[in-house]
């Protein structure tokens, strides 16, 4: 999620589709409180209709997290094993409370630092990440096309494009999400971010 004076943008993850059974479930409880909406523009391999947490993709964690102590802000520089538990050594210095269970989501390059001391799976090796160059967009235009998500199966540039604005729970003034293929990010992954911002614009403008 990115707030900016135009409004939010999902420049992740633009929806949400079906899952396993303890997944699906968790999505009708949302879609039931109306904290998730469908969004008839997006649909799954299967054709089911995919949903949108509101009034952004992030409340959907948000959600999820009711009821538990969260705390966030804090820099953890490692994960160090104290017998049967695990402890945090924090950027300030500070190790947290004894843990007798962590789940660690941060992308595989960052793993070795934080867990130096700890043999990781063989299939952390096989993981291999594809950059995707995104342009947040608020066009000075007044008209625009009317579908609010568009993919691009054989374009050389452009993989996506999102409508904000006009997703479920949404508002503001119309502005996009552009996503790059990863072929051409990685092309052009060491250019500077505003050169990059200019190719993608002219190209999302042209479409």
């Amino acid at each position: 999620l990115r707030e900016t004076a135009h409004g939010s943008f999902d420049h992740g993850a633009q929806a949400l589709a079906v899952g396993g059974a303890a997944f699906t479930a968790l999505l009708a409880e949302l879609s039931r409180s109306r904290k998730l909406r469908p969004w008839a523009a997006v649909t799954d391999a299967q054709g089911h209709t995919a949903a949108v947490a509101v009034p952004t993709m992030h409340m959907l964690a948000l959600h999820c997290a009711e009821g538990l102590d969260v705390r966030c802000t804090h820099h953890v520089e490692s994960i160090q094993r104290e017998g049967e538990t695990w402890r945090l050594q924090l950027l300030s210095g500070e190790l947290s409370q004894a843990f007798d269970a962590i789940v660690v989501t941060v992308p595989k390059p960052q793993l070795s630092a934080l867990l130096p001391a700890v043999e990781l799976p063989p299939a952390l090796a096989q993981i291999v990440y594809e950059p995707c160059w995104t342009l947040l967009w608020t066009p000075t235009a007044t008209a625009f096309p009317a579908d609010t998500y568009r993919t691009f199966a054989t374009h050389p540039m452009l993989a996506s494009i999102t409508r904000e604005d006009l997703k479920p729970g949404r508002a503001g003034p119309p502005r996009y999400v552009v996503h790059a293929t990863a072929a051409w990010s990685e092309r052009v992954l060491e250019l500077p971010a505003d050169e990059v911002a200019t190719l993608l614009l002219a190209e999302a403008a042209q479409l």
